[in-house]
């Protein structure tokens, strides 16, 4: 490989939310714990994107910055249409400090208090604390889980909920954080339909397309459907492991949506630091996350071959996209909040299953963007946690 991903950057010092707090404040956290938690990664930024921020710092003046040009359009544009085919206006493309701040955008501009989205669990905690805090109703379509750990969606629920006319938003999770699914077409279609046949704004979190197995291939929901009311919310973030910048974009379907979403003028001033590093990771860092894919791909599998041998009990599908791992270790411990805390203690820092909703009782997630090595030392640790319980 062009780049080393086994290198070992030590990130204290860093003020790391993943490394010098554990993730959340977790109150078992000390420097010699190994943190697999907040989904950012441990390797070293890409060097065009390394570059891009000198470069900008070059020029030494860091004053209020357009967003909207034509280069950062372009970019964006080039980056999806070579990546995923997806012909985007560049003139649809709103750009704000994060996916979730987008996303809470829309929520707010599209829906009353009271309202109900409708969302996927297990799912990534932000999407239920969204909705709370601008009091509208969590409304669930739970996931379906084979033995396999293998996720579908229940469409006959599905319909049912999206044809309640006090439902207004159905928030999508595409790749979906924390089960690994990569939406087929035919499962995209059939749920941006049901969406436009009962009138649902569609809000699709995308931020961790990028990130699939090798050979894997995702789809933009608006790409299928361009007519429909959708919302496509993604970023360079997790891609290109710069989500300390806070940049991302919404891209609207047609003008009408984004008008109502973001207003007629959706004035942008974006911190130009974060411009460069989009474009430095869009323009010239294709080959540095093709190799982290693969990187990736190996840690993954080494996961899953070490536990196989070590904690056989550990049910684990390797997931189409992210750089998640859901595991399913109830048959050691069925209360995954006393697991995570155990773990605390025993120096690995890890997210419980039961904050992503209902069916994540059980479960951890497990972040692999890390060294192998340190994978390897942070599971021989959670071993020790497993042979306490025996």
């Amino acid at each position: 490989m062009k780049y080393n991903f086994d290198e070992v950057i030590k990130r204290i010092g860093t003020d790391s939310e993943k490394w010098e707090s554990g993730g959340h404040g977790n109150v078992y956290f000390d420097e010699n714990s190994l943190s697999f938690s907040i989904a950012d990664m441990d390797f070293a930024l890409a060097p065009a994107i390394d570059k891009a921020i000198r470069d900008r710092l070059d020029k030494k003046v860091l004053g209020y910055t357009e967003v909207a040009t034509k280069e950062f359009r372009a970019s964006v544009c080039g980056w999806f249409k070579r990546r995923f085919d997806w012909d985007i206006d560049g003139k649809l493309i709103y750009t704000v400090t994060g996916v979730m701040p987008g996303v809470r955008l829309a929520i707010d501009k599209l829906s009353e208090e009271g309202d109900g989205v409708v969302i996927q669990q297990p799912v990534y905690p932000p999407f239920m604390g969204s909705i709370k805090t601008l009091k509208r109703k969590i409304v669930v379509n739970q996931l379906i889980k084979d033995e396999n750990n293998f996720y579908t969606i229940n469409f006959d629920e599905l319909e049912s909920q999206l044809a309640d006319p006090h439902n207004k938003i159905m928030l999508l999770c595409s790749p979906h954080n924390p089960v690994g699914r990569v939406w087929s077409e035919q499962e995209l279609c059939k749920i941006a339909d049901l969406c436009h046949k009962y009138g649902v704004v569609l809000v699709s979190d995308e931020i961790h397309c990028d990130l699939l197995r090798v050979g894997a291939k995702h789809t933009p929901i608006a790409k299928l459907r361009p007519d429909y009311d959708i919302i496509t919310c993604v970023s360079p973030s997790k891609t290109f492991n710069i989500a300390g910048l806070e940049i991302a974009n919404m891209i609207f379907t047609n003008e009408k949506l984004r008008v109502k979403t973001v207003g007629a003028g959706g004035m942008q001033c974006a911190n130009p630091l974060s411009i460069s590093a989009l474009l430095g990771a869009y323009n010239d860092s294709e080959d540095w996350l093709d190799e982290v894919r693969v990187y990736l791909d190996g840690n993954l599998k080494f996961l899953k071959n070490w536990l196989e041998e070590n904690l056989p009990k550990v049910k684990y599908r390797i997931p189409d996209g992210t750089f998640l791992a859901w595991l399913d270790v109830s048959a050691y411990q069925p209360d995954s909040e006393k697991f995570a805390k155990d773990c605390g203690k025993g120096g690995i820092i890890i997210e419980q299953g039961d904050v992503f909703g209902n069916g994540g009782k059980g479960f951890i997630r497990f972040n692999v963007a890390t060294p192998r090595s340190i994978i390897a030392e942070g599971l021989e640790r959670m071993k020790k946690v497993v042979e306490n319980y025996k």
